[in-house]
């Protein structure tokens, strides 16, 4: 099996992406008015047929204004990543490595990184995000994982980095093997991504939060996600229900405005109602995973 990655890969637009099957059980339409559904060979969820990319692309123009949630919570972020940072020094065994962060949005993580020796280069399809990083002095290119491959085929990586950007992908597949082949012998990817297996996704069925975001294209369980990174050749692979990062409760709110409309007045009276509380976040409806993989 870890030899599949060598192999040729074409993408098409009504098969599964990670098992090449075509065999659907349909879900429900998305905001876009597209197409979920559950492979019935490897259990992967997607949106099939798939967008072009084109139409993928369009989700993240002008997206500047998304990044405010996230930079109010910088100091959350910042811990968060500094722990993922740490773990993953410890598996490589050392911190002066050359490091690629996909998605690194406003460069959080690549300050982090870089404040603890390592090379930490950065990568965004959204060029708000590319801008907003080079404004702050870090080295980030704008494109996909697999274009840097192409652009730079001789640069190699130890560490990799993908915190919830496997479901935005067009091709996880394609994604993946671009990843294996731009590490360096022995190299570990970390990814994070919503868990379409968690209890949560269960309960709270279309209007699961992972559901909402337009640009998710792909739901992983544990088993789907191991199916993909075994058949792109990964090994080593740990994968567990990541640990929630811990924001104030009144942000779980104002959350929670943003993702269920009808709720709306609700959370936004509780998120001002819990504003000066000393609790933090005691759920994660993402109930997301995290998984590390060595090449």
């Amino acid at each position: 099996m870890r030899n599949n990655h060598k192999k040729e890969y074409h993408i098409q637009r009504d098969v599964c992406d990670s098992c090449g099957r075509a065999s659907w059980k349909y879900l429900f339409n998305n905001q876009n008015g597209w197409k979920i559904q559950h492979c019935y060979h490897c259990g992967l969820a997607q949106v099939i047929p798939r967008p072009s990319d084109k139409e993928i692309a369009q989700l993240y123009k002008n997206d500047a204004p998304h990044f405010n949630p996230y930079i109010s919570q910088e100091r959350v972020h910042r811990q968060y990543f500094r722990e993922k940072l740490t773990h993953l020094c410890n598996i490589l065994g050392q911190s002066s490595v050359r490091l690629l962060d996909i998605g690194c949005l406003t460069g959080i993580l690549l300050e982090e990184a870089n404040e603890m020796g390592m090379m930490a280069e950065g990568l965004d399809i959204s060029e708000d995000a590319v801008k907003y990083c080079r404004k702050k002095g870090l080295t980030v290119h704008h494109g996909t994982v697999e274009s840097v491959k192409k652009r730079y085929p001789s640069k190699k990586y130890a560490a990799i980095t993908a915190f919830e950007i496997i479901e935005h992908a067009y091709s996880p597949t394609s994604m993946m093997r671009a990843i294996y082949a731009v590490l360096e012998p022995g190299g570990v990817v970390m990814l994070t991504t919503p868990n379409h297996g968690s209890i949560w996704r269960k309960l709270m069925g279309r209007y699961w939060p992972g559901y909402t975001h337009p640009e998710h294209m792909y739901f992983f369980d544990p088993s789907s996600l191991r199916h993909l990174l075994l058949s792109c050749g990964f090994r080593d692979i740990h994968i567990q229900t990541g640990d929630s990062r811990p924001f104030p409760l009144w942000y779980l709110f104002a959350r929670g405005a943003d993702y269920f409309e009808a709720f709306r007045p609700l959370f936004t009276m509780l998120a001002r109602c819990t504003r000066y509380l000393p609790i933090t976040n005691p759920l994660n409806p993402w109930d997301d995973l995290i998984a590390v993989a060595r090449k």
